[in-house]
């Protein structure tokens, strides 16, 4: 029983380990605020590079992928244990449509960015 637990624990260090950049894991102190307004209802999840992944829980239902490089938008496959972890199908993900959002900076605490339209935004994590 041991070895089999010490097998499965082994296991899932090396599937973390090789998909650190498509494994987004939940981040439960980590806030968002819309032009200085915090939003409540955003699950907000992150990868080993500080990349975001916004969940909103209530209607709208939408998700948002931020990744380095200005990419950011819906991702088009993504499988998710709701409030605990979501996987992507890439590193760099397909994207259903993009956002016209454009992060500004992107550090191991904030990330901050706007759209066309003068909203300013600032995720904050841990």
């Amino acid at each position: 029983m041991k070895w089999t637990l010490g097998i499965l624990l082994l296991a899932s260090l090396v599937f973390v380990w090789v998909e650190r950049e498509q494994l987004y894991v939940r981040d439960p102190l980590a806030s968002v605020t819309e032009n200085g307004v915090e939003r409540t209802g955003v699950q907000v999840y992150l990868n080993y590079n500080n990349e975001v992944l916004l969940e909103q829980d209530h209607p709208s239902f939408q998700l948002r992928l931020m990744q380095r490089g200005n990419h950011v938008g819906v991702p088009a496959r993504i499988k998710c244990i709701h409030w605990v972890a979501c996987l992507l199908d890439a590193p760099l993900a397909t994207l259903v449509e993009r956002e016209p959002l454009t992060v500004d900076a992107m550090d191991a605490r904030h990330i901050a960015f706007h759209d066309a339209n003068g909203m300013q935004g600032l995720v904050t994590l841990r």
